[in-house]
């Protein structure tokens, strides 16, 4: 592993290593320390929890990938750029939700999902189609 590369990198290496164990701690860390720093409102606290539950979803571990998703969603990140990475992350939340067959819930946070999108966007938008 490189000295200089990112908490996301080096799990995803720990990961293709097959210590998912490891690569779980870096991010883990990583989170506690953009939490700490930044807090739980920022962009990079927001999208570390997103890589933790990406890197927990090629295990199976919807569920767990779930509970990061929604500390994701419930980040408060200002700006255009915010707004539109809350809907990716509503959207995976609601995905994650199906896979753990929490479908009442999943039901609810996709149907919040597309109306945001369609606020957005509009309707005719491809970022809209993406997320229906």
């Amino acid at each position: 592993m490189d000295d200089a590369a990112s908490p996301w990198d080096a799990a995803v290496d720990a990961f293709q290593d097959g210590d998912l164990i490891r690569a779980e701690e870096i991010l883990r860390a990583a989170i506690a320390e953009i939490e700490a720093t930044e807090g739980p409102d920022s962009a990079a606290f927001a999208e570390a929890c997103f890589h933790l539950a990406s890197l927990l979803s090629g295990s199976g571990e919807y569920a767990r990938g779930a509970e990061l998703l929604r500390r994701a969603v419930a980040a408060q990140i200002p700006g255009d750029e915010g707004r539109r990475d809350h809907l990716t992350y509503l959207m995976n939340l609601g995905e994650f939700l199906t896979r753990a067959e929490q479908f009442a819930e999943a039901e609810t946070v996709l149907l919040e999902s597309i109306e945001g999108r369609a606020a957005e966007f509009g309707e005719e938008h491809p970022g809209y189609a993406f997320g229906v």
